[in-house]
């Protein structure tokens, strides 16, 4: 476009948004600017503006831009959402039309890639050996102690459980106890050890 054209087309815009009323042979064309709420972008023959686009926040959009007599509303994605219905304009700066919010992973997944304003969120399954309870990041399993035992076996939503060991000193009464007990009792055991 020459400059001379852009200038033309400037200064027609914003003296001449729409038409009121046709050249006759008497006189030239009467134009009207755009009204609140409406807007025209370009000259034309139009005697009506066109309305200004909202931006829908219950479709997850915002107004980055607001809408004047000689442009439309430019509506950008609210955080935590991508654009699913982009707009792609001559100055490749993308206007969207409609979003949704990011979705969110299952447990026993993690965030693989975080989701953008134009891409929702990419999840992966846990490698083995770790988990997930919420979908976010995966940790390892809990490894038992020496002292403990496994109670319960982890899995991709909950890690292992681990209880005290039974057995050893703890759990035997020793010998001499037992016999000390059958005295007691008036029986008297001979142990052969």
């Amino acid at each position: 476009m020459s400059v001379w054209t852009w200038i033309t087309l400037r200064i027609w815009t914003t003296i001449c948004s729409v038409v009121k009323r046709d050249c006759t042979p008497h006189s030239g064309t009467r134009c009207v600017p755009c009204v609140d709420g409406t807007y025209m972008n370009q000259p034309n023959g139009l005697n009506k503006c066109f309305p200004c686009s909202s931006c829908d926040q219950g479709r997850g959009l915002f107004a980055k831009q607001n809408c004047t007599s000689t442009s439309d509303t430019v509506c950008d994605v609210i955080a935590g959402h991508f654009c699913t219905d982009p707009i792609e304009d001559e100055d490749e700066d993308e206007e969207c039309r409609s979003a949704r919010r990011h979705s969110d992973c299952e447990p026993g997944h993690r965030v693989k890639e975080r989701g953008t304003r134009r891409t929702d969120t990419t999840c992966e399954p846990c490698p083995a050996g770790s988990f997930s309870p919420e979908g976010v990041n995966c940790s390892l399993w809990t490894t038992c102690s020496e002292n403990q035992v496994e109670v319960k076996g982890g899995n991709l939503t909950s890690d292992t459980v681990c209880g005290a060991a039974s057995g050893g000193r703890h759990g035997l009464i020793p010998v001499p106890v037992v016999v000390l007990i059958m005295v007691e009792i008036g029986t008297l055991v001979v142990l052969w050890i």
